[in-house]
This record gives structure tokens, sequence and C-alpha cells, in this order.
């Protein structure tokens, strides 16, 4: 027999949100740059550190600038493959019937995902591919790179640099606290016929 019943917890009522209009162009366009270009000055900051830290090579803005707008041509390509091939499976589903959707999620304004590719992907690719030819922005891209690789390796060196100060310290510590156990043990020592040898 159960003493305790488990008291419900109010959670209040779903009141579902209020149908919103698809998000503009300009504005799923601009954040697709921004992701983009984030991945893109990542690899560049890759290229920078393995550069100077492994190959221990000088920095190269050129290369950079070249490596930074082959990166954003390569994204540019993916935009496109990736609206091919919703295209292909929009084409190979449209004689299929159409999802129903029920409840609270039948009101909500949707639109095909392979319309949204439509109108998004090319547009992005077209930008994208307009950064790569661009020698000012690919030089500002490189600049945050380099700034964010060198602030990066700066970190690691002070983590090392850290680290070893710590280990010198214990060493110290551990150093100091024997200290008194390494004179008993040189005092034990019986010198005497060290001693005769070198008089001798």
């Amino acid at each position: 027999m159960r003493l305790f019943r488990r008291r419900r917890v109010d959670v209040g009522r779903y009141e579902p949100l209020e149908p919103t209009a698809p998000a503009p162009v300009e504005r799923v366009v601009d954040e697709g740059v921004l992701i983009a270009e984030t991945a893109v000055r990542m690899s560049v900051k890759n290229a920078v550190i393995l550069s100077a830290l492994r190959d221990r090579l000088d920095l190269d803005r050129d290369s950079l600038a070249r490596h930074a707008a082959d990166e954003l041509r390569a994204a540019a390509s993916r935009e496109l493959e990736s609206l091919e091939r919703v295209q292909r499976l929009a084409e190979e589903r449209k004689d299929q019937p159409k999802p129903k959707y029920v409840g609270d999620d039948a009101n909500l304004p949707r639109e095909p995902i392979d319309a949204i590719a439509e109108r998004v992907r090319p547009v992005l690719a077209a930008r994208l591919r307009a950064l790569a030819d661009d020698p000012e922005h690919l030089g500002d891209l490189v600049e945050r790179a380099r700034t964010e690789a060198w602030a990066e390796i700066a970190q690691s060196f002070e983590r090392r640099a850290a680290a070893l100060a710590r280990a010198d310290q214990q060493q110290g510590d551990d150093y100091e606290l024997r200290r008194a156990d390494r004179l008993a043990a040189f005092l034990e020592l019986d010198l005497g016929p060290g001693l005769d040898a070198a008089g001798e």
C-alpha cells in the first residue's frame, strides 16, 4: 500500500505558437555566409598554426588568401550540389501523397524544402563565389584568421609555461622537504676510508 501519492506538477496549458512567416531569403543567405565564413576562417587559422609550428614556415598572406578563396568556392559548389540533390529527391517524390498534418501543426504555414532550397542555395552560392573573388574581403578574412591563430598559439604556450612552472615549483617543494633526509643520510656515510685514501 502506498502511503504517499506523487504530486502532479502543473506545467500549464500548451498554447500553440502563432504562425510566422518564413525568414526572408536575404536573411537566410546572410546566415549561410556567416556559417561558411566561420568554417573557412577556422581552416585558414589551422593552416597558419600548422605552417608556423609544424613546418616552421613564414606567414604567406597570398597563399592563405588563395586557400580561403578555394574554401569559399568549395562551399559554393557544395551548396549547388545540395540543391541538385534536393531537386532530384523532389522529382522522385512528386507522385507520392503529401503528408497530412494534424493537431496544432495543421495550421502552421509550410513550404516544401525543395522550394526553400531553390530560392536560397543559388543566391548563397553566388554570394560565396563573389566573396572568393574579392581580394579585400579575403585579406580581412586572412587577417582575422591570423589573429585568432596567434592568440591560440599564445594560449598554448602560456598553458605549457604554467605547467612547467607548476612542475618546477613542485620539484622545489619536494627538494626542500627532503633536504633533512639527505643531510641525515650524508652524515651516516662512513667517510673514513675515503679520507684515508685521499691523505695517502
